[in-house]
């Protein structure tokens, strides 16, 4: 799996095959023999049975799994958030905001169909710590993970300064009230709690 040969012909050796089947734990996990600051994540499928891989979640940890991975025991770079094509290249940014890790994770999501298969998994450290980007989801608010609220502040890019990695992780912004919600989920957040807010904002912190 990590052998530098994305071929997706699992007959060709390259792929690594999971014998969970549907709800199972279905997970694979990456020794990086030091701790660093993970930017990306690449992905490359089976050139079958794509759905093995749909919405996998990457994880990050200090602790060697050893031979049991709990879902959300482990703290979230971030899940890919749509279907996978067949013999490809899936790409998951971490958020910039976490620490550094030794060990990186790959996983189902609990719907996942089960036997888990990866052909070739890469990940990158971060070039530069102090060079981040903030994405912005218009009229998007996520909640049930304030940690701080923060009012009458004048300037956006203030709270981005107070959001500090390991401790808040993204940001709801409206700027009618100045209000600003620092939230925390280092195990990753629920997708259902994003939602449709008008006037408000949501921010997330990558490296540039």
């Amino acid at each position: 799996m990590v052998d530098g040969d994305a071929n997706p012909d699992f007959l060709k050796g390259h792929c690594f095959h999971g014998v969970d089947g549907p709800a199972g734990p279905n997970w694979a996990y990456v020794d990086l023999a030091g701790e660093y600051y993970v930017d990306i994540v690449n992905v490359f499928s089976r050139n079958i049975e794509n759905e093995r891989l749909h919405y996998f979640l990457i994880g990050l940890t200090d602790a060697s799994p050893g031979s049991s991975v709990v879902r959300g025991s482990y703290h979230l770079c971030g899940q890919y958030k749509d279907d996978i094509t067949d013999a490809g290249r899936n790409s998951v940014k971490c958020s910039a905001n976490l620490l550094s890790y030794r060990y990186v994770i790959i996983q189902q999501p609990v719907d996942g169909v089960g036997f888990l298969t990866v052909c070739e998994l890469e990940v990158y450290g971060a070039k530069n710590l102090n060079s981040k980007i903030w994405k912005r989801y218009r009229d998007y608010k996520l909640t049930g993970y304030t940690s701080r609220l923060i009012t009458a502040v004048s300037c956006v890019m203030k709270c981005f300064f107070m959001c500090l990695p390991g401790l808040c992780h993204s940001i709801n912004f409206q700027p009618e009230s100045s209000t600003y919600e620092l939230n925390h989920h280092l195990f990753g957040y629920n997708l259902i709690n994003l939602n449709v807010s008008q006037s408000w904002s949501f921010y997330e912190v990558s490296y540039a």
